[in-house]
């Protein structure tokens, strides 16, 4: 009886347990302010406060220099948990956009192989 108790219990704790967890954040680790302009959706939360929305359906948020952001958090791989729809990324140096899927996930830190790094990050430099 007890024996087929543990393994019950055992089996739960191992299927509960197979896709982590990880966050999605912005890190600005350039020594300058970074503007980040996002079209958000259902899977972004964050606790910073947007400076403004813009009529075309952005929300600005403003990252000081070496500053981060948590803008959501994935179950397993990043696929089905992208937080936002588009993001423009503006600072002194550059602008970055990115509309579609597959270009926002461009912009995720990658290893040398090509794989995303977790938690996932997108850096800028």
């Amino acid at each position: 009886m007890y024996g087929k108790l543990i393994a019950i219990v055992l089996a739960i704790f191992f299927l509960a347990a197979c896709d982590p967890y990880y966050s999605i954040t912005i890190s600005n680790t350039t020594d300058e302010m970074t503007t980040i302009l996002v079209k958000k959706n259902l899977h972004f939360i964050t606790e910073k406060q947007k400076v403004l929305s813009t009529n075309d359906g952005f929300d600005v948020y403003e990252l000081a220099a070496k500053e981060g952001m948590q803008v959501g958090a994935a179950i397993g791989g990043l696929d089905n948990d992208i937080p936002f729809e588009a993001i423009m990324i503006i600072n002194k140096k550059d602008t970055i956009s990115a509309s579609d899927p597959e270009s926002i996930k461009r912009l995720f830190d990658q290893g040398p192989l090509g794989r995303f790094q977790t938690p996932y990050n997108i850096t800028i430099r």
